[in-house]
């Protein structure tokens, strides 16, 4: 599935859903494994060249397993029995009758996902975004899905670990997730390129007792557990072959606000943290590249992340490689 994930944390329980269904795919899934981009990063506001490495670990699990197979035997009647093809041991399935395979395929099930991301700097003072987070999540999500788009909607419970790179400043968050996402041109079971928009709105409960920035910022005030709207925006835009080399675009915003914060948290500057990029992507096989080939990278974001201490535009050209 080159559907190609580099923004973090959003998408994990829609995302997983494509990925598990096209196991028979000889390439492995992106959305999976381990990635990471060796870079040098440039950043605006002061910190100035510094090389870098961008990772990710992620393993996904879904309950349907066996629904792609379901879709490529082209069936064509209400009747089937999913709970005897292995297929739904928490949710349904359904279809509208076809020619050759269902003209909409309709299912449900349950999805989880473990990841770690974030950036690494050869100077941790120097890394203008400090966010590494582990992340862990499971999931409800509804599948529509028919020859030409598939729609997914999740719904769940997630509890993330979050750190800089100095591993001086952590915080505990946990909370629920909604996200939506949409694939155009593509259907469940099939492996494609094709225009990719994704929305995820989560609500948290942030514990931030061993997080020293912020307890140097507030002074002597209280270091309550506070709530947290998280939400992010992501569109990937796949460009025609005759662009050979230079494969997508990717659009991505990153919200973080504190709700209802105190005066002394606004002063500080703690409730907010924003962030948006621009990223093309080069693949040096062309358009017949696979996801393990390594590819090339040209980033751009303006804004910040938990634990960054001020706003940055940063530039970053780096190297991709999927290791597994």
């Amino acid at each position: 599935m080159k559907l190609h994930m580099r923004t973090g944390a959003f998408l994990a329980a829609t995302l997983l859903a494509v990925g598990t269904h096209a196991q028979e795919a000889k390439e492995p899934d992106p959305n999976e494994g381990f990635k990471f981009e060796p870079l040098m990063l440039e950043a605006k506001g002061g910190t100035g060249n510094v090389f870098g490495v961008n990772f990710q670990f992620k393993k996904a699990w879904a309950k349907t397993a066996g629904i792609d197979q379901l879709i490529q035997e082209k069936v064509s009647t209400r009747a089937f029995d999913a709970k005897s093809r292995g297929l739904m041991s928490c949710g349904s399935y359904s279809e509208e009758e076809g020619k050759t395979i269902p003209s909409w395929v309709t299912f449900t099930d349950c999805a989880g996902e473990i990841s770690v991301k974030g950036t690494a700097t050869a100077d941790a003072d120097r890394n203008p975004n400090k966010l590494i987070d582990f992340s862990g999540s499971y999931s409800w999500v509804y599948t529509n899905s028919n020859r030409m788009r598939t729609n997914m909607f999740a719904v769940g419970g997630q509890a993330k670990y979050e750190i800089d790179q100095s591993f001086e400043n952590k915080q505990y968050v946990y909370g629920i997730r909604g996200t939506f996402t949409n694939l155009l041109g593509c259907a469940a079971a099939v492996v494609c390129d094709r225009n990719f928009l994704g929305i995820s709105l989560g609500i948290q409960r942030v514990d931030p007792a061993k997080d020293n920035k912020r307890k140097a910022a507030l002074g002597g005030a209280a270091m309550d557990n506070y709530e947290r709207m998280e939400f992010e925006g992501f569109y990937k835009y796949y460009l025609p072959k005759s662009w050979r080399y230079l494969s997508d675009i990717e659009f991505n915003y990153r919200h973080f606000q504190e709700l209802n914060p105190s005066e002394v948290t606004r002063q500080a500057g703690l409730y907010r943290n924003r962030i948006g990029l621009v990223r093309l992507n080069f693949g040096w096989g062309g358009k017949g590249a696979t996801a393990v080939d390594p590819s090339m990278f040209v980033q751009y974001s303006r804004g910040s992340l938990p634990f960054d201490t001020k706003s940055e535009r940063v530039v970053k050209v780096g190297l991709q490689f999927q290791v597994f």
